[in-house]
């Protein structure tokens, strides 16, 4: 079983090479469209996907140069990453004095 839209692509431009993956032009997932299709690599179909749109963390935090890393390629907050060190930090400490 395959999804409509890949279906549709394969049918018109052939198969899609197992390293790439279909992208939505239009944006929208549900599309079914073949012209609105490009296959391209996973690594760039998350860039140019509504995540990349986002230019602050669920905080507010600004996903910048400073305040931005990258880890399985998924961007994270520096700013909010260190506060929830500190925090389980804390929270550890407290265990152990009340342990």
């Amino acid at each position: 079983m395959r999804a409509a839209h890949r279906f549709l692509y394969e049918t018109l431009f052939g198969t899609v090479p197992s390293a790439l993956e279909l992208d939505h032009l239009c944006r929208n997932p549900r599309g079914v469209n073949p012209h609105h299709l490009e296959a391209v690599s996973h690594v760039d179909n998350m860039r140019r996907g509504a995540w990349a749109m986002k230019t602050a963390c669920p905080v507010g935090h600004p996903y910048d140069a400073d305040n931005t890393y990258l880890r399985n390629g998924n961007r994270k907050c520096k700013i909010c990453k260190n506060e929830s060190s500190k925090i389980a930090k804390r929270r550890a400490r407290a265990e152990k004095r009340y342990a």
